[in-house]
């Protein structure tokens, strides 16, 4: 596979699904909202990059293929030909790999590559599913989305992670940049020394940043600060849950200094998940409510907008 790409970019939206935790659904929220995009006329390729947990295929009623995406690390294979079509009208998959050494054998300079030619598909669309947790590969490929999306589930230690989820991605983003821009050494030497300087929080560090250097570009520190990450709860089985995307979003504006939106929430579909226990080969279905959930979902992710807290109305399950 050559390296030789048009020089115009496409102008697809790359929205990256993530989260701390393993079991939250998100793969079911991407796999949902890419069949959302794909109904609406819009042109959709879901990578499925979860590396060893590879599974994007199964909501999409397809079979694992014997080519997948290490074939455009390992082989050169572009990503062009990795795609295959969907039972849904639009909508395209490049299967992942199940072997969980695959992301070990992934090199700096293919993982650069795979990014530049990811801004070249010619679709609308390219939805990411990522792994559970912070591993750096998972962490890469989440900032390099237009719309990074994190996911969990109402309970205390998924939303322990997924906080710890924001904050590593946060960190590496600030990791890179400090380095892009110059400015590494002086960023470490005042959070090794951020008591003397009363830092207690990140944002308070880019505050101090400025300071120390006068002559920061502007432009330089709003890059800095800007983080929008859109919040998707699932699994909501009352009100009450509802009330946790708020405070999710709460905690990242308070320690974290990021631009949190809480984008949505979908109600526990009982019927849904058993189908999927007792029937893995089954193409399923979702409850109309759910699917007007991920409509709205959906819109908010695109426009930026989110949850208002007396619009919500969920029956207990």
């Amino acid at each position: 596979m050559s390296d030789d790409l048009n020089t115009k970019s496409s102008n697809a939206k790359i929205w990256a699904v993530g989260g701390g935790k393993g079991g939250t659904g998100k793969t079911f929220v991407l796999c949902q909202l890419a069949i959302c995009l794909a109904s609406s006329g819009k042109r959709v390729v879901v990578i499925d990059a979860d590396f060893g947990g590879a599974n994007a295929h199964f909501f999409f009623g397809s079979r694992n293929s014997k080519q997948n995406l290490m074939d455009f690390f390992e082989h050169r294979e572009s990503l062009d030909n990795l795609i295959q079509e969907t039972r849904i009208k639009n909508l395209g998959l490049i299967v992942g790999n199940q072997s969980p050494l695959s992301a070990s054998g992934i090199k700096h300079l293919q993982k650069l590559k795979f990014f530049r030619h990811l801004k070249h598909l010619d679709t609308d669309y390219i939805l990411l599913d990522l792994g559970a947790g912070t591993h750096y590969h998972t962490i890469d490929f989440f900032l390099q989305a237009d719309r990074m999306i994190a996911v969990t589930v109402p309970e205390i230690i998924a939303i322990d992670n997924l906080f710890h989820f924001i904050k590593n991605a946060y960190f590496r983003k600030l990791h890179h940049g400090f380095s892009q821009y110059g400015i590494r050494e002086t960023a470490k030497n005042l959070w090794a020394n951020r008591q003397d300087y009363g830092i207690k929080t990140i944002q308070e560090l880019l505050q101090q940043l400025a300071l120390t250097i006068p002559n920061l570009d502007e432009s330089i520190m709003n890059d800095l600060r800007q983080f929008p990450v859109c919040l998707v709860l699932n699994k909501i089985r009352n009100p009450n849950d509802v009330l946790e995307g708020f405070s999710v979003k709460s905690i990242c504006i308070k320690y974290l200094g990021v631009e949190a939106f809480y984008s949505g929430y979908l109600e526990y579909d009982n019927q849904f998940w058993k189908n999927i226990s007792l029937m893995p080969s089954k193409k399923f279905t979702v409850s109309p409510r759910i699917t007007q959930e991920i409509v709205t979902i959906a819109q908010n992710i695109r426009s930026g907008t989110q949850v208002k807290i007396d619009r919500i109305k969920v029956k207990n399950v």
